[in-house]
C-alpha cells in the first residue's frame, strides 16, 4: 500500500517544482538561450550547489563619478582650508594675516599633492577627460568661479560671504584644482590610475 502525501505537502512540492521551471526560464531568457539546438553558442550551465573546486571571481568595476564632482571637491577644499567668516573680529573671519599664513605655508601646493593621491579626485579627472572638449571647457570655467562673494559684494556680513582675503584664498584653491585637472588630463587614463593609493 503506497502512502499518499497530505495535500499541503503536495502543494509545496508542486510550488518548488514550478519555482525551478520559472527560474530556469528566467536564466535562459537572461543568457539569451538559442532557439536553434544545433547552435554553436554554448548554453551556460547553472548549478545551485558549489563544488569543492569553485572559486568566486569578482571583477572590479570602475566607479561612476560624474565630472561635476569637481565642483564639490573644490568647495570641500575651500571649507577645509579657508576659515568661515561671519563677523569682523579677526578670530571670526579669514583675515589678511590668515591669507599671509596660507601663502607662506604653501597650502595650494599641499592641496595639489593631497588630491594627486585621492582616488575620487583621480576618477573625476578621468571622467572630465571623457567629456566633449566644449563641455570640459565650460565645466573648468565654472569651477574657476567657485568662491564666495565678498561681504561688500553680498551687501552684508554673513557666512554666505567671505572677506576679501578669504575670497582670494578660495580663488587660489579653485585655480590650483583646475590647473591640476588640466595637468593630469595630459596623462593617459592608465597613467592616472597608477596614482591610485
Amino acid at each position: 500500500m503506497a502512502l499518499e502525501a497530505p495535500p499541503r505537502i503536495q502543494i509545496i512540492v508542486a510550488l518548488i517544482g514550478l519555482t525551478g521551471v520559472v527560474s530556469a526560464a528566467i536564466i535562459v531568457s537572461y543568457w539569451g538561450g538559442s532557439k536553434n539546438i544545433n547552435s554553436p553558442t554554448p548554453t551556460p550551465t547553472v548549478s545551485n550547489t558549489p563544488s569543492a573546486n569553485s572559486t568566486a571571481t569578482v571583477t572590479p568595476t570602475l566607479p561612476t563619478v560624474k565630472p561635476d564632482k569637481l565642483i564639490e571637491i573644490i568647495k570641500e577644499q575651500q571649507e577645509k582650508n579657508v576659515k568661515l567668516s561671519y563677523n569682523e573680529a579677526a578670530s571670526q573671519n579669514f583675515s589678511d594675516l590668515d591669507l599671509a599664513n596660507f601663502i607662506r605655508e604653501k597650502k595650494t601646493a599641499k592641496i595639489a599633492e593631497e588630491l594627486k593621491r585621492d582616488n575620487e579626485f583621480l576618477d573625476t579627472v578621468i571622467a572630465i577627460k571623457a567629456m566633449l572638449p566644449s563641455e570640459r571647457q565650460r565645466l573648468l570655467e565654472r569651477a574657476l568661479t567657485m568662491y564666495k562673494p565678498t561681504w561688500a559684494q553680498l551687501g552684508r556680513i554673513a557666512p554666505a560671504g567671505q572677506t576679501e582675503a578669504g575670497q582670494k584664498a578660495e580663488k587660489m584653491i579653485a585655480e590650483t584644482v583646475v590647473n591640476l585637472v588640466r595637468d593630469l588630463s595630459k596623462l593617459t587614463d592608465a597613467d592616472i590610475r597608477k596614482l591610485y593609493s
